[in-house]
């Protein structure tokens, strides 16, 4: 999704759609989507991973507050 937002952002669903007329902004997006999706694969962000590793330490530390004695 974060690529496919910074390719739109670039300009590249504009560009696709030059001379294209109505049919090629309708799937225009659908091009922009299959690309980003092809670059997370080949080149992740590794924000997902992050977000995981975050979310699990905040899990574990939630675990040992309500273990621990008041």
């Amino acid at each position: 999704m974060l690529w496919a937002e910074m390719l739109s952002h670039a300009g590249l669903e504009k560009s696709l759609t030059l001379g294209g007329g109505e049919a090629a902004s309708a799937f225009s997006r659908y091009v922009v989507e299959s690309i980003a999706a092809d670059l997370a694969e080949t080149h992740p962000l590794g924000l997902a991973r992050r977000v995981d590793d975050l979310t699990a330490g905040q899990g574990a530390a939630q675990v040992s507050q309500k273990g621990a004695p008041e």
